[in-house]
């Protein structure tokens, strides 16, 4: 983590050396994500509403949501399940460590925070 002091002395060239500029304008950059996150729901109510959704049955008051399980070619090919302990098992710190230690996701959180500050 970076010194508070030192992420307002140095705040801008931090973001330009760990190329974040992207972040620096977080409604900007929040915004397509919040627009295709909107669509995303809207077609998944759709696709319930209308029956195309095999796993998702609603009942009086609640809905049952099944997720099958994928066979263990289709897992391996998974893109991201190379980054991750091989263990049949993971414990979330031990994944929350691992995503952290490939993108550095700490320190984008760390910075967007402080922008709110």
């Amino acid at each position: 983590m970076i010194d508070k002091d030192e992420w307002k002395k140095s705040k801008e060239t931090l973001i330009k050396v760990h190329e974040l500029e992207g972040l620096k304008d977080y409604d900007e950059f929040i915004k397509p994500i919040k627009e295709k996150l909107e669509q995303s729901f809207k077609q998944t109510n759709e696709n319930i509403k209308n029956g195309f959704n095999t796993h998702f049955t609603s009942t009086d008051n609640s809905y049952i949501l099944k997720t099958p399980k994928l066979d263990k070619k289709r897992r391996m090919k998974s893109h991201i399940s190379k980054y991750f302990p091989s263990n049949e098992y993971i414990s979330i710190i031990d994944l929350l460590r691992a995503i952290n230690d490939g993108s550095r996701f700490s320190l984008i959180i760390w910075a967007l925070q402080s922008k709110q500050v």
